[in-house]
């Protein structure tokens, strides 16, 4: 029990009959004590931990491995027009320059045309047989399915038509891609416009 005993101090009772005389002071902290440290979470959530730095490499490599991707088709350097990546019928080139943060995206695009090539034989085929526009759409498409969030020609195109999500999902099915299982159930369906491109 708390009462006033004068002019800045409490009288402090536990029940018992034992009283102490404090400071107004020194009560008020013990207070705001108690209630900062009953409010504060017992330890570190994995909220408050930060996430581990970026490695470009680690996320080039991890990214090969998940796809299933021979590393004798692809190289780490500048690839040519300033791209971030280039896929074709020699393999793929993905610059080391890309931001960590994109490597696996550009890593899974690029894949997805060495899938358009297994697919038609050539990339100029799969140009033809898809429409300039399209190779690149459904290849972020595919890409998306697979688990990236950075898909640019997608997002300029405005979305995935139903038709771009079938071809997509080909791509994944019938080329090897060890993520084929898990094609079609991603935010791409959220992407999805209707048929007017």
């Amino acid at each position: 029990m708390l009462s006033l005993v004068g002019v800045g101090r409490i009288r402090l009772s536990d029940g018992t009959g034992t009283e102490q005389k404090r400071p107004i002071f020194t009560v008020v902290l013990a207070v705001l004590s108690l209630l900062l440290t009953a409010a504060a979470p017992a330890g570190p959530s994995a909220a408050a931990l930060p996430a581990p730095p970026c490695t470009w490499a680690t996320e080039y490599n991890r990214t090969l491995d998940e796809l299933g991707e021979n590393r004798a088709q692809w190289r780490a350097t500048d690839p040519p027009g300033g791209f971030w990546g280039t896929g074709g019928d020699d393999g793929a080139v993905v610059s080391p320059l890309i931001p960590c943060r994109y490597v696996a995206d550009v890593v899974r695009h690029e894949h997805m045309h060495l899938q358009q090539v297994r697919q038609f034989g050539s990339l100029g085929f799969a140009q033809f047989v898809l429409g300039a526009d399209r190779l690149e759409i459904v290849a972020d498409c595919a890409s998306m399915l697979a688990g990236s969030r950075y898909t640019p020609y997608v997002e300029l195109a405005g979305g995935c038509t139903p038709r771009d999500l079938t071809d997509a999902r080909q791509l994944l099915r019938d080329h090897g891609t060890s993520l084929g299982a898990s094609a079609g159930t991603s935010n791409a369906e959220a992407l999805t416009v209707g048929a007017g491109r």
